[in-house]
């Protein structure tokens, strides 16, 4: 093993906003257990390479890009556990759109209406589709 190789994690926005608020959480509250010394130090190192690359938890709206961004992940993590499900695709839009991408959430609501073209969002998504074309 090389002793100073680097490793290199790629995160999105939405992951890194996700980790930089439990590790800072955890960093405050200290409640896992770790089984040795080295995991404290290198959980804080990652936590602060985080707070050097982001900007959005120094900022007021940063509560809510954290929510949409916890929002926008578990909506991935449905869709990966069911990609038929059109209720996923749904809430994936509502979360892309709440982040501006709007491309994105137009998307995620085609593929919602796709799945279930009589559904219970699917008017919904198509006005969103709708309204987001225009702007």
């Amino acid at each position: 093993m090389q002793k100073n190789r680097k490793v290199t994690i790629e995160l999105d926005l939405d992951e890194a906003l996700v980790l930089f608020e439990w590790s800072y959480r955890f960093m405050e509250i200290n409640k896992l257990q770790f089984s040795c010394q080295a995991e404290p130090i290198v959980i804080d190192q990652i936590a602060s390479e985080l707070e050097m690359s982001l900007k959005e938890p120094f900022e007021d709206a940063y509560p809510q890009k954290l929510a949409e961004a916890q929002k926008s992940i578990a909506s991935k993590i449905l869709i990966a556990t069911d990609p038929d499900d059109a209720k996923a695709y749904y809430s994936m839009g509502v979360a892309y759109e709440e982040l501006n991408q709007n491309k994105l959430a137009i998307a995620a609501y085609k593929e919602a209406i796709a799945l279930e073209p009589a559904g219970k969002n699917a008017a919904r998504a198509r006005r969103l589709i709708e309204g987001l074309s225009k702007q």
